[in-house]
């Protein structure tokens, strides 16, 4: 009876101590999946970012575009303007060469 007894309690000791290794097992998958947990959080953290910072981005170049397209036609405005400067400063310069000859003519 006393052999049994002490097989019993090496049997309970052994159920405790495979109990015991589940624990730590389960203990540390709990930890590698609160891990990889964070990990996926700061990965969607990031990823949300990055698409932050594209869509940033695809405004300033449509900004630009917008700026470019409205330095393109004022630089036609002042192209045009300084078409028609030219133009009547010709023609000044033809008024004050016919006034110069109606001078020297009287």
């Amino acid at each position: 009876m006393q052999t049994n007894t002490l097989e019993a309690v090496a049997s309970i000791k052994d159920v405790s101590t495979t109990i015991h290794k589940i624990n730590d097992v389960m203990a540390s998958v709990a930890a590698a999946v609160e891990e990889q947990s964070v990990t996926t959080k700061d990965i969607a953290h990031n990823m949300k970012q990055a698409a932050k910072g594209t869509q940033d981005v695809a405004s300033n170049i449509t900004g630009v575009s917008s700026n470019a397209s409205e330095s393109g036609q004022a630089a036609q405005e002042v192209r045009g303007a300084s078409a028609e400067l030219s133009q009547r400063s010709t023609q000044l310069q033809d008024m004050v060469g016919v006034f110069v000859k109606r001078i020297q003519a009287s």
